[in-house]
């Protein structure tokens, strides 16, 4: 069952989510083959993009439930959500060997045989799905910031002392009777200026200055012709890079198979060799599969679509981002936030934005960016069952 799975076959009866089983004519016989499931992986689909859109792994269960989309005749439940957006399988890789039945645990992962196969979602996707999960599992992080009032917390660090960004109210009230809010330095906050000077700056002049900023100027055409330029330059790099560690990888593994074959024959012909030629043969079985398994996982790197240079493509990209910042909705002006810049400099007569090139580019290549009509329900596109903006307490 091993080798089955090395050559690429399926050994099970119940494929993951997204894809089915397909029998094939083989020399040794038929054999299964795991292939998409074009209902299923639409289904896959939308759980990334409601995850990605904003919703918890619970919220987006309920979202697929309301709407009638069940997982094989079962409703999605918070579990299933996290498994099929954890699933490698999605992007092209599917690990046999990973449960061992009998004692019922996980194997270790250099046990694990991985197969090749058509992948569902993009690999920048995927990882913004996994990134967005890390920061949001509260093992990890404390909690408070997917809760905090502030438009702009987490992103904010002082120039002076690197720390972060935090509210500072006063004492006195603004002519609608609530204090006055700022954004200052959380080492000035807590210890005081003996720490850092600091930098006060009041909340709701940072947050239109940034947002409509952002919104016109940091994404311009420009930029995003350069983001596709140094893009091509670092892929073109990088998939020579890849193309010749692969051409050594496969010239490793055809060797090592020869000298498999070279063993199986004298062990067949000599009878005396015993535990010595035993033991040389799961020594050349071991390096095989850890080049196998290295291969695998050495993806071949993705061009850039040719649609992605039309003005059309970018001009779209612009208005959708102009739609987010300068729309009412805050909270999904928040998740373009989060996802789009990395973190924002705060000085005393600059403010830095750092943007992520890597998810502005998903963002232009991602289906919605290509036609207005399958722009409605795509990534980060619409934002639903948001609540209103109330205090922290609620």
């Amino acid at each position: 069952m091993a080798e089955n799975a090395r050559q690429g076959y399926f050994n099970g009866s119940r494929p993951p989510f997204g894809f089915r089983v397909e029998k094939i004519a083989t020399s040794a016989g038929p054999k299964n083959k795991l292939v998409i499931e074009p209902a299923e992986a639409g289904l896959v689909r939308e759980v990334f993009r409601q995850y990605l859109a904003g919703s918890g792994a619970k919220s987006t269960a309920r979202h697929m439930n309301q709407r009638g989309l069940l997982y094989r005749k079962h409703l999605w439940t918070r579990d299933l959500v996290l498994r099929v957006i954890s699933d490698p399988g999605v992007i092209g890789t599917y690990n046999w060997g990973r449960l061992d039945s009998r004692g019922k645990c996980i194997r270790p992962e250099s046990e694990w045989i991985p197969m090749a196969v058509e992948r569902i979602v993009d690999d920048e996707i995927f990882e913004m799905v996994q990134e967005l999960r890390l920061r949001r599992d509260p093992g990890r992080n404390s909690g408070r910031l997917p809760s905090s009032p502030l438009f702009l917390a987490g992103l904010l660090r002082c120039s002076l002392c690197g720390d972060t960004c935090q509210l500072e109210s006063s004492g006195k009230l603004d002519p609608n009777g609530e204090p006055y809010r700022y954004y200052n330095c959380r080492r000035f906050c807590r210890t005081g200026k003996e720490a850092c000077a600091g930098y006060r700056i009041a909340v709701e002049t940072l947050d239109s200055a940034i947002v409509s900023h952002i919104a016109e100027h940091v994404f311009t055409a420009e930029r995003c012709h350069e983001i596709l330029r140094e893009f091509v330059e670092d892929q073109g790099i990088l998939r020579q890079k890849t193309a010749e560690q692969r051409r050594l990888l496969e010239r490793e593994r055809d060797e090592l198979g020869k000298r498999l074959e070279r063993w199986y024959e004298r062990i067949e012909t000599d009878s005396e060799l015993g535990d010595v030629g035993a033991e040389r043969l799961r020594e050349l079985k071991a390096k095989r599969d850890e080049v196998v398994r290295t291969l695998a996982k050495l993806k071949p790197m993705h061009s850039v679509q040719p649609y992605l240079y039309k003005p059309e493509t970018i001009q779209r990209f612009q208005a959708r981002l102009r739609e987010a910042f300068l729309g009412s909705d805050r909270a999904t002006a928040r998740v373009y936030l989060q996802n789009l810049v990395d973190h924002i400099v705060v000085g005393e007569d600059e403010i830095i934005i750092e943007a992520r090139a890597g998810a502005a580019l998903a963002m232009m290549s991602a289906p919605g960016a290509t036609s207005p009509e399958a722009a409605k329900g795509e990534v980060l596109a619409h934002v639903v069952d948001w609540r209103a903006p109330v205090d922290s307490n609620h």
